[in-house]
């Protein structure tokens, strides 16, 4: 009971306290006839969220491999020392992985063997992948995506140039891409034919090929990006949203000629977009079409509003 008791304050549900964290007693401590850790036949799940953080995890870390090999939600890893993911490497199934501010976090590569499940086995709730801010952070695994759809996000790992994992993964709720992320590849996400919401922002990207199996992306957002000339790769895509705004190198909307209508269309302060002619093939605009503060001349602004039909454009805001 003791036992249960240390980890349904400090992990269950994801609470965390600000006081420092007792360490758990050394008794309880994994032996050295503790069975394999990669022992995957059987689950002993924590029930919902768990939370590593400071100078504890690795005390923390233990106590939990040696009572379980799944965490039935989200499992945190804030701020700790781990230089790799070895001390957790026990874990056979996640509902969820946060990989946030770990200053000397190189390698996350010992998870590879675990599965990304649903959260506590919900149908309705997706999987769960953040990693943010890890300056140092070279290499990850994903843990194999079993979930119906998941939660990704890169934001800021200025060293990140490895990422393995997700190319089984069909369906996406939220794609983030944020930041300086030394290289996050989009082949990364070859297999993935819907998203719900692609949300790219600032960084460089030369390229967006990689997503040629996205057929269906809700809302489209690709803001503050630098390196990206047009945006081929999105081809075979149809979208109800499409934001494109502030992007220094983005010259034309190549990529986008197989789209045939959307409901709301906002691309404004790009300063290099001269050619909007891809955009020709739009037969409806529901809601709002915005082309504003552009390099587009206005002579192709009008060529635009007349090959998609004013009638078919609910507003209008266009000027060079």
């Amino acid at each position: 009971m003791a036992r249960k008791l240390i980890w349904s304050v400090l992990l269950w549900g994801g609470c965390t306290s600000s006081a420092p964290s007792p360490s758990p007693p050394m008794e309880h401590l994994p032996s050295d006839d503790a069975p394999d850790e990669r022992d995957c036949s059987s689950l002993d799940v924590l029930p919902g969220d768990a939370t590593l953080s400071g100078g504890s995890a690795h005390d923390l870390a233990e106590a939990l491999c040696d009572e379980w090999n799944a965490v039935g939600g989200t499992l945190t890893l804030r701020n700790t020392p781990f230089e790799d993911l070895e001390p957790l490497s026990c874990l056979c199934q996640l509902g969820g992985l946060v990989l946030s501010d770990n200053p000397r976090l190189v390698d996350a590569t010992a998870l590879t063997h675990a599965t990304l499940v649903a959260p506590d086995s919900s149908e309705l709730e997706p999987a769960v992948l953040r990693v943010e801010s890890n300056d140092r952070l070279q290499r990850l695994a994903v843990p194999r995506v079993t979930a119906e759809a998941a939660v990704v996000v890169f934001s800021y790992n200025g060293a990140l140039d490895r990422v393995t994992g997700l190319h089984d993964l069909r369906e996406i709720e939220v794609l983030q891409l944020r930041g300086r992320n030394r290289l996050v590849p989009l082949s990364t996400f070859r297999g993935v034919e819907r998203i719900g919401t692609l949300d790219i922002s600032g960084g460089a990207i030369p390229s967006l090929t990689g997503l040629q199996a996205v057929e269906d992306v809700a809302r489209i957002n690709i803001v503050g990006v630098e390196g990206l000339p047009d945006l081929a790769g999105l081809e075979r895509v149809t979208t109800s949203e499409l934001t494109i705004r502030q992007n220094s190198d983005l010259a034309s909307l190549r990529g986008l000629d197989s789209l045939r209508a959307a409901a709301d269309i906002q691309i404004t302060d790009n300063p290099s977009l001269s050619d909007v002619s891809d955009l020709h093939s739009l037969k409806e605009v529901t809601d709002r079409l915005t082309l504003v503060n552009n390099a587009v001349s206005a002579e192709d602004l009008e060529a635009l509003v007349a090959a998609i039909g004013e009638e078919n454009i609910g507003w209008i805001e266009v000027s060079p």
